[in-house]
C-alpha cells in the first residue's frame, strides 16, 4: 500500500469537514431539531451509498487501466459514456463549479469573521477594519491571488492541519455554550424548537428548502475518493469501511455542532455559527468564552485561507480543459492569466455582494455538489453495469496481485456479481431523484432570493 488506512480516513474526514459545518445550526433552526437530525443522517447515508457505487466503478476501471494511470472523474466519464465529449465537458464543469463554490464560501467566511477578530484586537466599531469588504479585498488581493498564481500548492495542505484543530475546537466550544459551561451574554432572540416552526422572521418555508443542499454541501467528499482509492490500493470492502468511518465520524461532529449550536443560540443563530459566538464579556468566565471563540475564529480563517487556492487550482484546470482542451501550463501566459484573473475576480465579486453563507452553500449544494456526490456516481454505476452486461465475451482479467473483486467472469456474470439488480434500481432511483430535485432546489432558492 502507498497509504495507510488511518491516514486515508483522516484525509477523507478533512475533505468532508469544512465551512459547511458553520451553517448547520442555522439549518437546524429552520427545520427544528427532529427534522434537522433526520435530514442530516439521511444525507450521510445517501453519501455512503453513492461512495460505494463510485468505489465499485473505480475498482472495476482500475483493473483495466495501465499501472500508474490515475482514475479521475473525467476518466470515469470517458469510459462510462464511450468518450463522449459533451459528457466530459459536463463533468469538468461540475468540478469547476463545485471548487469555485467552495472557494467563494471561504471568502465569505473570512469576510464575516475577520471584523470580529479585529474588534477583539481593539479596532473601532465603525472603522475600515470593521468592514467585511475591506478584509475580503485585503486578504483576497494581498494573499490569496498571489497564492492562486503559484504552480505548486502542496505546502498549503499542511497548514490546513491548524484548521482541523480549529474545527474540533468549534465543536467543543459550541457544546460548552449549549451545556452552560461557557456563558452567553443574552438569551437567543428566538429559541429552537423540536418540531418545525414557521414563525417569521427567523424561520420560513423558504429557509427550509435550503437545508437539503446545505447538508449535501457539508458531506461533499466523492470528488477526492478516486485518488484515495488509488493511494490505498485496497479491496472494495476496505474502501467501504473507509467511507463509513469517515462519514459517520463527520456526521457525529456535525450533529453535535448543529444540535448544540441551535440549542444555545436558537433559531435566530447566524448562518455562520462563529459570528454568533460572543464578542463582549463582563465576567471572568465570559472573557474566557470570548477568548476561546476568537481562537476558533482565527483557526478557521487560517484554514479556509489555505483552502482557497487549493480549490482554485483544480477549478482553473477544469476551466482550461473546457475552454482550450489543455491543462493551464500549456495554454500560454495570456490565456492562463485570463482564466486565473477571471476566476478570482468572479469569486471576489460574489463574496463582496453576498454576505450570507447559506445562500452560496444552497446554490452550490443544489447544483455541482449534488451532481458530483450523488448524480454522477449513480450514472457511472449504471453505465458501466450496462456496458458489462452487453459484452458477449470475457472481460479483461484483473491483475494477479489485485484485490479488486470486479471484472471476474463474462459480461453478464460479472454484472450480476458487481452490479446486483437491487443496487441498479437504487442507483436509477438516485438519478431520478437528482434529476428532479436539482432544478427544483435551484428554483426554490431563486424564489427565496426574489421574494
Amino acid at each position: 500500500m502507498t497509504a495507510t488506512f488511518s491516514a486515508s480516513v483522516l484525509s477523507l474526514i478533512k475533505t468532508i469537514i469544512g465551512a459547511g459545518m458553520l451553517a448547520l445550526p442555522w439549518a437546524f433552526g429552520q427545520t427544528g431539531l427532529l427534522l434537522g437530525s433526520a435530514a442530516l443522517w439521511l444525507c450521510a447515508l445517501l453519501q455512503m451509498f453513492t461512495c460505494h457505487l463510485l468505489s465499485v466503478c473505480v475498482s472495476k476501471l482500475r483493473s483495466t487501466m495501465p499501472a500508474g494511470q490515475p482514475c479521475t472523474f473525467a476518466v470515469l466519464a470517458d469510459h462510462s459514456f464511450g468518450g463522449n465529449a459533451l459528457a466530459r465537458v459536463a463533468v469538468e464543469a461540475c468540478i469547476a463549479l463545485g471548487c469555485f463554490g467552495f472557494a467563494t464560501s471561504y471568502l465569505i467566511v473570512m469576510g464575516g469573521l475577520c471584523p470580529q477578530i479585529a474588534g477583539y484586537m481593539g479596532a473601532a466599531e465603525h472603522s475600515m477594519m470593521a468592514s467585511r469588504h475591506f478584509w475580503i479585498s485585503l486578504i483576497g488581493f494581498g494573499i490569496l491571488l498571489p497564492l492562486c498564481c503559484t504552480e505548486r500548492l502542496e505546502a498549503l495542505r499542511f497548514s490546513s492541519l491548524v484548521g482541523v484543530a480549529g474545527v474540533l475546537g468549534v465543536v467543543v466550544i459550541t457544546c460548552g455554550f449549549a451545556l452552560g459551561v461557557l456563558p452567553l451574554p443574552s438569551a437567543p432572540a428566538m429559541p429552537i424548537t423540536f418540531l418545525p416552526s414557521m414563525r417569521p422572521p427567523y424561520t420560513s418555508i423558504a429557509g427550509m428548502t435550503e437545508d437539503v443542499p446545505i447538508y449535501a454541501f457539508a458531506f461533499s467528499c466523492a470528488q477526492n475518493l478516486p485518488a484515495l482509492i488509488d493511494e490505498l490500493d485496497a479491496s472494495l470492502a476496505t474502501t467501504d469501511s473507509l467511507v463509513v468511518i469517515a462519514v459517520v465520524t463527520s456526521a457525529l461532529m456535525y450533529h453535535a455542532t448543529a444540535w448544540c449550536g441551535a440549542s444555545a443560540f436558537g433559531a435566530s443563530v447566524d448562518s455562520n455559527l462563529l459570528r454568533a459566538f460572543p464578542v463582549v464579556a463582563e465576567s471572568a468566565s465570559g472573557k474566557l468564552a470570548v477568548l476561546a471563540g476568537m481562537l476558533a475564529r482565527a483557526a478557521i480563517v487560517f484554514n479556509v485561507g489555505a483552502g482557497f487556492p487549493l480549490y482554485m487550482h483544480p477549478c482553473r484546470t477544469s476551466c482550461s480543459s473546457i475552454l482550450f482542451g489543455k491543462p493551464p501550463s500549456e495554454v500560454g501566459f495570456v490565456r492562463w492569466a485570463v482564466i486565473t484573473g477571471g476566476l478570482f475576480l468572479s469569486s471576489w465579486g460574489i463574496a463582496m455582494a453576498v454576505g450570507s453563507l447559506d445562500t452560496v452553500m444552497a446554490f452550490v449544494g443544489s447544483t455541482s455538489t449534488m451532481a458530483m456526490n450523488y448524480l454522477l456516481p449513480a450514472l457511472f454505476y449504471l453505465a458501466l453495469g450496462r456496458s458489462a452486461a452487453s459484452r458477449p465475451g470475457p472481460l479483461h482479467p484483473a491483475p494477479a496481485d489485485s484485490r479488486s473483486e470486479c471484472l471476474l467472469g463474462s459480461g453478464a456474470k460479472a454484472t450480476a456479481a458487481t452490479h446486483p439488480i437491487g443496487m441498479m434500481l437504487a442507483a436509477a432511483a438516485m438519478v431520478a431523484a437528482c434529476t428532479v430535485g436539482m432544478p427544483l432546489l435551484v428554483g426554490l432558492q431563486v424564489w427565496k432570493m426574489a421574494s
